[in-house]
């Protein structure tokens, strides 16, 4: 499988960074996501994963209508995400809080913080953003 390719950098913000291109696959449909590194100019950074963990199918939720399942259709059991990269491998943290977040992003391989969020203000995200 390809293990390099070139890329133009089209944004970066923080710690964020935008590509034109990318051979990283994103976790999907059951198979998880590539981990590695991004180099240039002699200097690079790992990459890191930040699932968000609502415990739920939220964005769905909020679009179903009456008799379409309610809560039981789209609600689930916390999966750990931490653990299931850590199985595979990789390290993988559990963030519950802003500080914890900042600590898993300054960490100093590729890994995958599990962010453990809740869903209660996306109406209103959702709502604001849509108008």
């Amino acid at each position: 499988y390809l293990r390099a390719f070139d890329a133009e950098v089209l944004e970066a913000e923080g710690q964020a960074v935008a590509l034109d291109a990318t051979a990283f696959y994103a976790t999907s449909g059951g198979q998880p996501h590539d981990t590695g590194r991004l180099e240039w100019a002699g200097t690079g950074a790992d990459v890191v994963v930040v699932v968000f963990n609502d415990a739920a199918l939220t964005l769905i939720e909020l679009k179903q209508s009456p008799g379409q399942g309610g809560h039981g259709a789209v609600r689930y059991r916390t999966i750990d995400f931490a653990a299931v990269a850590r199985a595979c491998g990789m390290e993988g943290v559990v963030a519950e809080n802003q500080a914890q977040l900042e600590a898993a992003l300054n960490g100093s391989r590729p890994r995958l913080i599990d962010a453990r969020i809740d869903p209660t203000a996306y109406r209103a995200v959702i709502e604001t953003a849509r108008g």
